[in-house]
């Protein structure tokens, strides 16, 4: 509730911060990106992607898909790319409300 409370304050926050907060959720995730530069997806999210916990795979994936713009950009064999039944088989329910949040109301960084 708290980014629902921030959107309707009257500083609006860029898709860009609504996604750092979205992120802040996902500590062990946030060294994928710059979160102090440019804020790109870092090369090494490609590469550990295919050695994580099915749990942090299907998150970044998530979050990589949200950060890049959909899977609409993703090539077909892309790492990124989640199933959607990986989704209740590998994310508990407290890791998949800031995400439930993010599909009500989707922005995109």
């Amino acid at each position: 509730m708290q980014l629902q409370h921030a959107k309707n304050s009257t500083h609006k926050m860029t898709d860009k911060d609504e996604f750092w907060q979205l992120l802040a959720h996902y500590p062990d995730l946030e060294r994928y990106w710059d979160t102090t530069g440019t804020g790109e997806l870092r090369d090494t999210a490609r590469k550990d992607i295919l050695r994580m916990r099915p749990r942090d795979a299907t998150l970044l994936g998530i979050l990589a898909s949200i950060w890049l713009g959909g899977l609409a950009r993703l090539k077909e064999n892309d790492c990124f790319r989640v199933d959607l039944t990986d989704i209740p088989a590998y994310i508990d329910r407290c890791d998949l409300k800031p995400i439930l949040d993010w599909l009500i109301d989707p922005y995109w960084p």
